[in-house]
Protein backbone atom coordinates (compact mmCIF):
# COMPACT_ATOMS: atom_id res chain seq x y z
CA UNK A 1 0.00 0.00 0.00
CA UNK A 2 1.55 3.57 -1.23
CA UNK A 3 1.60 6.60 1.42
CA UNK A 4 2.59 9.03 -0.62
CA UNK A 5 5.66 9.98 -2.52
CA UNK A 6 9.11 8.48 -1.38
CA UNK A 7 11.47 11.30 0.07
CA UNK A 8 13.57 11.30 -2.93
CA UNK A 9 10.90 12.28 -4.94
CA UNK A 10 9.64 14.58 -2.66
CA UNK A 11 12.77 15.99 -2.56
CA UNK A 12 12.92 15.90 -6.41
CA UNK A 13 9.67 17.59 -6.45
CA UNK A 14 10.37 20.35 -4.24
CA UNK A 15 13.87 20.69 -5.73
CA UNK A 16 12.18 21.83 -9.47
CA UNK A 17 9.07 23.81 -7.58
CA UNK A 18 12.06 25.67 -6.48
CA UNK A 19 14.31 26.48 -9.43
CA UNK A 20 10.87 27.17 -11.34
CA UNK A 21 10.45 29.76 -8.29
CA UNK A 22 14.01 31.12 -8.73
CA UNK A 23 13.61 31.29 -12.85
CA UNK A 24 10.37 33.45 -11.91
CA UNK A 25 11.80 35.79 -9.40
CA UNK A 26 14.89 36.30 -12.18
CA UNK A 27 12.63 36.77 -14.86
CA UNK A 28 10.94 40.01 -12.53
CA UNK A 29 13.73 41.19 -11.68
CA UNK A 30 15.00 41.46 -15.34
CA UNK A 31 11.04 43.37 -16.35
CA UNK A 32 11.81 45.98 -13.18
CA UNK A 33 15.42 46.55 -14.94
CA UNK A 34 14.34 46.78 -18.28
CA UNK A 35 11.12 49.14 -17.45
CA UNK A 36 13.48 51.42 -15.38
CA UNK A 37 15.29 51.77 -18.80
CA UNK A 38 12.54 52.17 -20.60
CA UNK A 39 10.23 53.85 -18.58
CA UNK A 40 10.10 58.16 -18.79
CA UNK A 41 8.26 58.84 -15.57
CA UNK A 42 6.82 57.14 -12.63
CA UNK A 43 3.69 56.82 -13.51
CA UNK A 44 4.64 54.79 -16.53
CA UNK A 45 7.19 52.70 -14.61
CA UNK A 46 4.83 51.84 -11.36
CA UNK A 47 2.39 49.62 -13.76
CA UNK A 48 4.79 47.45 -15.04
CA UNK A 49 6.26 46.69 -11.36
CA UNK A 50 3.06 46.05 -10.53
CA UNK A 51 2.84 43.41 -13.16
CA UNK A 52 6.04 42.01 -12.32
CA UNK A 53 5.56 41.07 -8.54
CA UNK A 54 1.92 39.87 -9.86
CA UNK A 55 3.73 37.27 -11.83
CA UNK A 56 5.43 35.74 -8.39
CA UNK A 57 2.23 36.40 -6.11
CA UNK A 58 -1.25 37.28 -6.27
CA UNK A 59 -1.38 41.03 -6.14
CA UNK A 60 -4.69 42.22 -7.36
CA UNK A 61 -4.11 44.25 -3.97
CA UNK A 62 -0.77 46.37 -4.42
CA UNK A 63 0.24 49.98 -3.70
CA UNK A 64 3.30 51.87 -3.34
CA UNK A 65 4.28 54.13 -0.93
CA UNK A 66 7.15 56.79 -0.87
CA UNK A 67 8.08 59.02 2.08
CA UNK A 68 9.19 62.61 1.16
CA UNK A 69 11.82 63.35 4.01
CA UNK A 70 12.02 66.71 3.33
CA UNK A 71 8.23 67.90 4.03
CA UNK A 72 7.24 64.63 6.12
CA UNK A 73 4.33 63.63 3.63
CA UNK A 74 3.73 60.12 3.09
CA UNK A 75 2.33 59.35 -0.63
CA UNK A 76 1.11 56.70 -2.38
CA UNK A 77 1.54 57.23 -6.05
CA UNK A 78 0.41 53.96 -7.27
CA UNK A 79 -2.31 52.28 -5.51
CA UNK A 80 -4.61 49.28 -6.60
CA UNK A 81 -7.16 47.86 -4.45
CA UNK A 82 -10.61 45.71 -4.71
CA UNK A 83 -11.57 47.79 -1.66
CA UNK A 84 -10.12 51.12 -0.60
CA UNK A 85 -9.80 54.43 -2.17
CA UNK A 86 -6.36 55.65 -2.90
CA UNK A 87 -5.17 57.23 0.65
CA UNK A 88 -4.35 61.26 0.26
CA UNK A 89 -0.40 62.22 0.97
CA UNK A 90 -0.44 62.62 4.93
CA UNK A 91 2.12 63.13 7.57
CA UNK A 92 3.35 59.89 9.11
CA UNK A 93 0.44 58.56 11.36
CA UNK A 94 0.58 54.60 13.07
CA UNK A 95 -0.73 53.19 9.93
CA UNK A 96 1.08 49.79 9.47
CA UNK A 97 3.14 51.50 6.24
CA UNK A 98 4.26 53.69 8.39
CA UNK A 99 5.35 50.69 10.89
CA UNK A 100 7.52 49.07 8.12
CA UNK A 101 8.74 52.55 6.90
CA UNK A 102 9.65 53.03 11.12
CA UNK A 103 11.44 49.73 11.43
CA UNK A 104 12.85 49.22 8.07
CA UNK A 105 11.82 45.56 8.19
CA UNK A 106 9.05 43.48 6.33
CA UNK A 107 5.92 42.21 7.99
CA UNK A 108 3.73 40.08 7.51
CA UNK A 109 0.63 40.64 9.29
CA UNK A 110 -2.51 38.60 9.69
CA UNK A 111 -5.71 39.76 11.43
CA UNK A 112 -4.03 38.31 14.57
CA UNK A 113 -0.51 39.84 13.78
CA UNK A 114 -2.27 43.31 13.17
CA UNK A 115 -4.28 43.12 16.32
CA UNK A 116 -1.26 42.08 18.52
CA UNK A 117 0.47 45.11 17.00
CA UNK A 118 -2.53 47.44 17.67
CA UNK A 119 -2.90 46.07 21.27
CA UNK A 120 0.73 47.13 21.82
CA UNK A 121 0.50 50.58 20.44
CA UNK A 122 2.30 50.28 17.95
CA UNK A 123 -0.01 50.54 15.02
CA UNK A 124 -3.87 51.95 14.58
CA UNK A 125 -5.56 49.93 11.91
CA UNK A 126 -7.04 51.66 8.85
CA UNK A 127 -9.16 51.04 6.15
CA UNK A 128 -10.82 47.79 5.22
CA UNK A 129 -9.52 44.80 7.27
CA UNK A 130 -7.87 42.35 5.29
CA UNK A 131 -7.01 38.80 5.78
CA UNK A 132 -3.00 39.16 5.50
CA UNK A 133 -1.00 42.25 4.77
CA UNK A 134 2.53 41.68 3.76
CA UNK A 135 4.58 45.31 3.32
CA UNK A 136 8.61 45.29 2.80
CA UNK A 137 10.90 48.46 3.05
CA UNK A 138 11.85 50.31 -0.41
CA UNK A 139 15.79 50.76 0.85
CA UNK A 140 18.65 53.04 -0.72
CA UNK A 141 21.47 51.75 1.33
CA UNK A 142 20.23 52.08 5.04
CA UNK A 143 17.45 54.72 4.21
CA UNK A 144 14.21 53.73 4.03
CA UNK A 145 12.31 55.65 1.58
CA UNK A 146 9.04 53.35 0.88
CA UNK A 147 7.00 50.71 1.09
CA UNK A 148 6.01 48.06 -1.42
CA UNK A 149 2.73 46.00 -0.36
CA UNK A 150 0.37 43.47 -1.22
CA UNK A 151 -2.51 42.55 1.11
CA UNK A 152 -5.46 40.27 0.32
CA UNK A 153 -9.20 40.26 1.15
CA UNK A 154 -9.80 36.73 0.21
CA UNK A 155 -10.04 33.82 2.92
CA UNK A 156 -8.49 31.42 -0.24
CA UNK A 157 -5.43 33.64 -0.74
CA UNK A 158 -3.33 33.76 1.91
CA UNK A 159 0.57 34.97 2.37
CA UNK A 160 3.70 33.20 4.04
CA UNK A 161 7.00 33.44 4.83
CA UNK A 162 8.22 32.11 1.19
CA UNK A 163 6.36 35.34 -0.42
CA UNK A 164 7.66 37.11 2.27
CA UNK A 165 11.30 36.42 1.20
CA UNK A 166 10.18 36.82 -2.63
CA UNK A 167 9.10 40.38 -2.07
CA UNK A 168 11.82 41.73 -0.09
CA UNK A 169 14.50 40.49 -2.68
CA UNK A 170 12.51 42.03 -5.33
CA UNK A 171 12.27 45.24 -3.66
CA UNK A 172 16.00 45.88 -4.08
CA UNK A 173 15.25 45.77 -7.78
CA UNK A 174 12.49 47.76 -7.32
CA UNK A 175 14.26 50.60 -5.23
CA UNK A 176 16.76 50.73 -7.51
CA UNK A 177 14.02 51.27 -10.49
CA UNK A 178 12.33 53.90 -8.13
CA UNK A 179 15.47 56.28 -7.98
CA UNK A 180 17.09 56.09 -11.21
CA UNK A 181 13.71 56.97 -12.29
CA UNK A 182 13.02 60.21 -10.21
CA UNK A 183 16.35 61.14 -11.40
CA UNK A 184 15.61 60.68 -14.52
CA UNK A 185 12.71 62.98 -14.37
CA UNK A 186 14.78 65.33 -11.93
CA UNK A 187 17.33 65.70 -15.13
CA UNK A 188 14.46 66.34 -17.87
CA UNK A 189 12.82 68.70 -15.62
CA UNK A 190 16.27 71.08 -14.53
CA UNK A 191 17.38 70.78 -18.31
CA UNK A 192 13.35 72.20 -18.75
CA UNK A 193 13.84 75.03 -16.69
CA UNK A 194 16.99 75.87 -18.15
CA UNK A 195 15.82 75.78 -21.57
CA UNK A 196 13.07 78.03 -20.54
CA UNK A 197 15.27 80.15 -18.89
CA UNK A 198 17.43 80.36 -21.64
CA UNK A 199 14.57 80.88 -23.99
CA UNK A 200 13.01 84.03 -21.91
CA UNK A 201 16.36 85.74 -21.94
CA UNK A 202 17.68 89.08 -23.57
CA UNK A 203 20.89 87.20 -24.12
CA UNK A 204 22.14 85.50 -26.73
CA UNK A 205 22.69 81.77 -26.80
CA UNK A 206 23.94 79.01 -28.66
CA UNK A 207 26.45 75.54 -28.71
CA UNK A 208 27.74 73.43 -31.15
CA UNK A 209 29.74 70.56 -31.70
CA UNK A 210 33.93 70.58 -31.66
CA UNK A 211 33.86 71.24 -35.28
CA UNK A 212 31.34 74.01 -35.00
CA UNK A 213 27.84 72.26 -35.94
CA UNK A 214 25.47 74.20 -34.15
CA UNK A 215 23.52 71.77 -31.96
CA UNK A 216 21.24 74.82 -30.32
CA UNK A 217 20.18 78.13 -30.93
CA UNK A 218 18.26 80.58 -28.93
CA UNK A 219 15.28 82.55 -30.22
CA UNK A 220 17.16 85.76 -29.63
CA UNK A 221 20.19 84.50 -31.51
CA UNK A 222 17.84 83.30 -34.43
CA UNK A 223 16.09 86.67 -34.51
CA UNK A 224 19.60 88.52 -34.51
CA UNK A 225 21.07 86.44 -37.57
CA UNK A 226 17.68 86.05 -39.22
CA UNK A 227 18.19 81.69 -39.17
Amino acid sequence: MSHGASPPRRAQRQSLAAGARAERVQAAIYAISEAASSAPTLDALFPAIHTAVGDLLPAANFYIALYDADHDRLSFPYFVDEVDPAPEPKPLGRGVTEYVLRTGEPLLASPSVAADLERDGEIELIGAPSIDWLGVPLKLGDTTFGVLVVQSYTPGIRYGEDDKAILQFVSRQVAMAIERTRAQEALRASEQRLRDIIEHSTNMFYSHTPDHVLTYVSPQSRQFFDC
